[in-house]
């Protein structure tokens, strides 16, 4: 039998912080998809905006949570293992390039629509 829980269930900071990940994900994607339809940006271009103001962001985040020295790291791309840092990177590398690609086909079904 499934006993009840001795006290009134909390929500962690883990579970927060997911939650303010997806609504900064959504607002970005609102206002991204904003400019794009009105005209002020390309697919491409807003995903060039776009990373490093999420970059910057993951810094100020880490610096409210744990201070100058991690955000450092996180600045610094420091993981703690130049293997890590070089699999981070290459991941890195390899989404820029999809999105990228991903765009440029996007591009290409809107004009194939149009015509």
């Amino acid at each position: 039998m499934i006993e009840p829980p001795s006290q009134a269930a909390s929500c962690s900071p883990g579970a927060l912080r997911v939650a303010t990940g997806a609504a900064l994900f959504a607002i970005t994607n609102a206002v991204a998809t904003a400019l794009y339809r009105r005209g002020g940006a390309s697919v491409v271009s807003l995903y060039v905006i776009r990373s490093p103001i999420v970059y910057v962001a993951n810094v100020a985040i880490v610096a409210l949570q744990e201070g100058t020295p991690a955000a450092s790291n996180v600045l610094l791309l420091r993981t703690g293992s130049a293997t890590a840092t070089r699999l981070a990177l290459t991941r890195s590398l390899l989404n820029s390039l999809k999105q990228i690609l991903l765009s440029v086909a996007f591009v290409y079904l809107t004009c194939a629509q149009a015509g």
